[in-house]
């Protein structure tokens, strides 16, 4: 898993529909579109410095670069998860490539606000569910009903909620935040291995530890620490589940520098032992 993701698509057809259960995912971003419909229970959501419960019916969009994370911890829900390239469709779909919804959590609250009638939430949810069914079922010419889904999708929120594209100023002020805490995600995604601190991050981002750490947390909800020592974990998970390797190589290999350190943030994470998946 990457946390500035580079998705690979099977059949080279760039779209993913998935059902979630419990979902839980560090903060990340990628070029692409991510769409969530919450189909049961309450998960939460956080998208760039924004972070919200939301409840059954309640849908989340992230646009290109969003900088976004899914945390269960004491909640139960089920999704559906949609991702797609923005040129998918060529100029229709790519109008999303430098957009930013004004309200990017649609719940009743958001509906109520901008004037929007429940059906066009009930049309959103439609297009989410087909395009899921075409995924799973892959009838004759399914890519060419997804894409049609994903125009239908693109012009309801494009034409219903509020949204704008960015301008240089955006472009700027991405720098002084969200491009900072990009660019540290990418950092701490290439060099977990190594004994990272946050002075070294700030140094590499030419900024005070202070201001970094500030961002950080409210952009990924977690401090840095616990942010890398949750990347390290997750990289040790994948490790343990797809080879042999011995715990104790895998906990180097990961970046801690003690098994004993290892076994401690695993379970905090995991609510296991690295040798229980074994």
């Amino acid at each position: 898993m990457f946390y500035h993701e580079n998705r690979k698509y099977e059949h080279g057809f760039p779209v993913h529909a998935t059902v979630f259960h419990n979902i839980n995912f560090l903060a990340h971003w990628h070029s692409e579109v991510e769409v969530v419909l919450i189909c049961e229970g309450n998960l939460g959501v956080g998208i760039n410095s924004e972070y919200r419960i939301l409840e059954k019916g309640d849908i989340a969009i992230c646009t290109s670069g969003d900088i976004h994370y899914y945390n269960s911890k004491d909640m139960e829900s089920t999704i559906i998860l949609i991702v797609f390239r923005p040129e998918l469709t060529g100029n229709v779909i790519n109008l999303l490539n430098n957009t930013r919804f004004t309200y990017p959590f649609i719940n009743s609250s958001t509906l109520e606000q901008i004037n929007i009638n429940t059906s066009i939430l009930n049309d959103i949810k439609t297009c989410l569910s087909s395009i899921l069914n075409e995924i799973n079922t892959k009838d004759n010419y399914y890519q060419i009903l997804i894409k049609s889904h994903l125009i239908k999708l693109v012009g309801l929120l494009l034409r219903h909620f509020p949204h704008s594209m960015a301008s240089s100023s955006d472009k700027i002020s991405s720098e002084n935040s969200l491009g900072i805490v990009q660019k540290a995600i990418n950092y701490l995604e290439n060099n977990y291995t190594q004994d990272v601190t946050l002075e070294d991050v700030s140094v590499f981002l030419g900024i005070t530890p202070f201001y970094f750490s500030k961002i950080f947390k409210k952009t990924t909800g977690l401090n840095f620490k616990t942010y890398l020592n949750s990347l390290r974990v997750e990289k040790a998970y994948h490790l343990l589940k797809t080879t042999d390797d011995p715990i104790i190589d895998i906990a180097y290999e990961c970046g801690f520098n003690s098994i004993r350190t290892f076994n401690r943030v695993f379970k905090a994470n995991k609510g296991i032992t690295p040798s229980s998946l074994r």
